[in-house]
């Protein structure tokens, strides 16, 4: 039961590392007491005037253009209907009395 109170000191001295790298990172990489350069004013600048700092930045031109969201990929189908044709009698097809795709009414002969 003593390795409790060890335990809590390694989490809370971890969670405090975390802390202190997660804002060390967010802070523009430096810590304020550390970063005498940026603190320090400019030449000819008074003792309060805030410090200038210089941002890298990348300009380009914005073009217009269409973008498309397209999928290829490969698969089977499966219909959600379907349906069985048996023949009443056993025999040959002599005739096919449709054409694929077309409109049928009921009771239509087919073959």
């Amino acid at each position: 039961m003593r390795r409790r109170p060890v335990l809590w000191a390694a989490l809370l001295l971890l969670a405090i590392a975390a802390a202190a790298g997660i804002f060390w990172r967010y802070s523009g990489g430096s810590w304020p007491a550390l970063a005498t350069e940026q603190a320090r004013p400019a030449q000819g600048q008074g003792a309060g005037a805030p410090a200038e700092r210089t941002v890298a930045v990348e300009a380009v031109e914005v073009k217009v253009a269409t973008l498309t969201s397209e999928i290829r990929v490969i698969g089977s189908l499966r219909s959600n209907e379907s349906v069985v044709i048996r023949p009443e009698v056993g025999g040959r097809v002599a005739e096919i009395l449709f054409e694929e795709g077309q409109r049928v009414e009921t009771g239509t002969p087919l073959l």
